[in-house]
């Protein structure tokens, strides 16, 4: 009998749980994907919801062990994906809403004409992301930044930079429109 690569994957998951027990009582939806290898560390806290159809995707190398933390209680709702190549952690009681993309690495690199790295910068950097951040519909969280505790950012915004705590952020790029005290549901 053979085992197909998702089958084996979720073999391998459920093999890390039990050795780690770094995930406790996660709510999974349907077709969610978790891919990583075995040069990843994967932390995922109590409580935490991914939506259907999400995916995450943690691969480090020989050189460097790609880091995902998700902090107890956050809420990831449907269609949202996470790639983790370096560092992305995101905090406790946080809200992502659908289809955001948070990216630590930009997967490529540019070429001049005569094949040499073009650009200089890092291919990734981690993503660090606070405590009760409300993160709307469509946004894209990119290489590099911070965003701090009780801050919201607002839907479809790309987020290119780091931001202060209690802050709301939109726009592209994204950019503080105010102070806030916070969020609630």
């Amino acid at each position: 009998m053979t085992i197909s690569g998702r089958a084996r994957r979720l073999v391998q998951l459920a093999r890390y749980v039990w050795q780690t027990g770094r995930f406790k009582r996660v709510y999974l939806g349907s077709g969610v994907v978790i891919d990583f290898n075995q040069h990843s560390d994967v932390a995922i806290g109590n409580g935490v919801r991914l939506g259907a159809g999400c995916g995450i995707a943690v691969h480090g190398s020989t050189d460097r062990v790609a880091r995902l933390k998700i902090g107890s209680g956050t809420i990831i709702q449907p269609r949202t994906r996470i790639n983790a190549l370096h560092d992305v952690e995101i905090g406790s009681d946080c809200q992502i809403s659908w289809d955001v993309d948070i990216l630590d690495s930009d997967f490529h690199q540019i070429l001049d004409s005569t094949d040499f790295v073009a650009e200089r910068r890092p291919r990734s950097a981690p993503v660090l992301i606070g405590d009760r951040v409300w993160i709307g519909v469509g946004a894209t969280i990119l290489k590099g930044v911070s965003v701090g505790s009780d801050s919201v950012i607002a839907a479809a915004s790309v987020v290119t930079k780091s931001f202060p705590d209690h802050v709301l952020i939109a726009g592209n790029p994204a950019r503080v429109i105010k102070t806030i005290a916070g969020w609630r549901p």
